[in-house]
């Protein structure tokens, strides 16, 4: 609700996700990004080689956080996302999606 006022949005406007942009204060690696082929499906969803791909992104985004992070992380993507989605339970955002005019009262 903080951000709705604060970017003075009109009723049936709400933010679903908010980018910050700026420079890293030191030299830091690209995150790897999952494939292209397992993010953007045409005219039908195909998940044959699934499996695989995630199992070789769950690799190398784990060898990234160790590097990274010198060892203190060795999660591999799917567990972190896990947890992320998990730890934190946001149950003001349907409350202020419908004070916006959003979905059903």
């Amino acid at each position: 609700e903080r951000i709705c006022q604060e970017l003075k949005l009109p009723d049936k406007v709400a933010p679903l996700f908010l980018l910050c942009l700026g420079y890293p204060d030191q030299e830091v690696a690209i995150k790897p990004r999952l494939p292209k082929e397992e993010i953007l499906k045409e005219d039908y969803y195909e998940d044959e080689n699934q499996a695989e791909i995630i199992e070789k992104y769950n690799q190398e985004v784990k060898e990234y956080y160790i590097k990274r992070t010198k060892g203190e992380i060795k999660e591999t993507w799917t567990h972190r996302s896990g947890h992320a989605l998990s730890a934190k339970k946001r149950y003001n955002v349907g409350e202020c999606f419908r004070k916006r005019g959003l979905g059903n009262k």
